[in-house]
């Protein structure tokens, strides 16, 4: 079932519905099952696209983590938890849902609340599919150019994320 959210947003907009997971896995189903393209010039189009999509997940990711972080901090708060307790295991849930290491789930997170906190732009133009994110090291969120970083200081800089 698709749930919607029908009240008006500050500016008088109805909110577009919420993403749920049969949308997703249709999504997947169709990225995963049908035939790759015959010809280069929509080979390209294609990789150009999936690039794009690529972008605007890992910025829904990334909205999402931190909304879930949120809402179970939430949750804690009005179970009485302590403060410094109410955050305990958001990293590891979002590890199993991303299916990588609690380590790297804690990781993911910190990165969508540096983004969501201190790089709104840059976190606005992954959800729209015009940046992609995912290899960004918090440390560079200063805009400090790759050319004038320290000689040999090549962390957060290519390779895989």
């Amino acid at each position: 079932m698709i749930e919607t959210t029908d009240k008006p947003s500050t500016r008088g907009h109805i909110a577009p519905p919420a993403l749920a997971p049969a949308e997703v896995d249709l999504m997947l189903a169709k990225v995963t099952t049908t035939a790759l393209p015959t010809d280069d010039a929509t080979r390209i189009d294609v990789l150009r696209g999936l690039e794009q999509l690529k972008c605007a997940v890992e910025g829904a990711q990334a909205a999402i983590a931190v909304a879930f972080d949120s809402s179970q901090r939430r949750r804690a708060a009005d179970r009485g938890v302590r403060p410094e307790k109410q955050g305990e295991g958001i990293g590891h849930q979002i590890a199993l849902a991303r299916r990588v290491s609690p380590q790297r789930g804690s990781r993911h997170l910190g990165l969508a609340k540096v983004l969501t906190n201190e790089m709104p732009h840059t976190m606005n133009a992954a959800r729209r599919s015009h940046h992609r994110m995912a290899c960004h090291d918090p440390r560079s969120r200063d805009g400090v150019p790759r050319h004038r970083a320290s000689p040999g200081d090549r962390r957060g800089v290519g390779g895989r994320c």
